[in-house]
């Protein structure tokens, strides 16, 4: 806390120490009063200016988007997964039709259609198409996650510089 001599301070234009024997003998006593007044506004100041989160609200909101990113992207990624099974099922199923054209062999037949089951084609290109749509939303939500997080950090930083400056006055935070 930044400490002003009684000397320092003018009243009147004087110095506490050139005011007359009464008035200097009735000043000193207030001015630790002034120095209370003086703290306190610069505490109200620096609360006023800065946001009224705490750190660790901001740390913990962060850890929750970081968690909300995490799980969006694994959700994306399996919906990834699940497209290139489908596409290779797909082929599958395409491989097996062609091969099946030309055939007459039952025997033959059966074993393809053993090895390379019958999916339903037209429903799978219908999934696709749905878990392509779900990754376009999943890359807006983890956009949406990394702007909060960025926001976030930023909070963070003002509460961090907050507290820092209530410290250097000597207020518990």
């Amino acid at each position: 806390m930044e400490r002003k001599d009684e000397d320092s301070v003018r009243i009147g234009g004087m110095k506490v120490d050139q005011l007359p024997f009464g008035a200097r003998e009735r000043t000193i006593p207030q001015m630790e009063k002034v120095r209370k007044n003086e703290r306190q506004q610069k505490i109200d100041g620096i609360k006023a200016g800065a946001p009224k989160q705490s750190v660790a609200y901001c740390e913990a909101k962060v850890r929750e988007a970081k968690a909300n990113q995490k799980k969006i992207q694994d959700m994306r990624d399996k919906a990834k997964e699940d497209i290139h099974s489908y596409k290779m099922y797909i082929t599958q199923c395409n491989f097996r039709d062609d091969m099946l054209k030309d055939e007459t062999d039952k025997e033959v037949i059966r074993k393809l259609k053993v090895q390379y089951p019958p999916y339903n084609v037209e429903a799978m290109e219908t999934q696709i198409t749905q878990f392509e749509d779900t990754i376009t939303n999943c890359d807006k939500v983890i956009n949406e996650e990394i702007e909060a997080i960025r926001v976030l950090a930023g909070l963070q930083t003002l509460c961090e510089q907050r507290d820092a400056k209530l410290k250097a006055l000597g207020v518990s935070v």
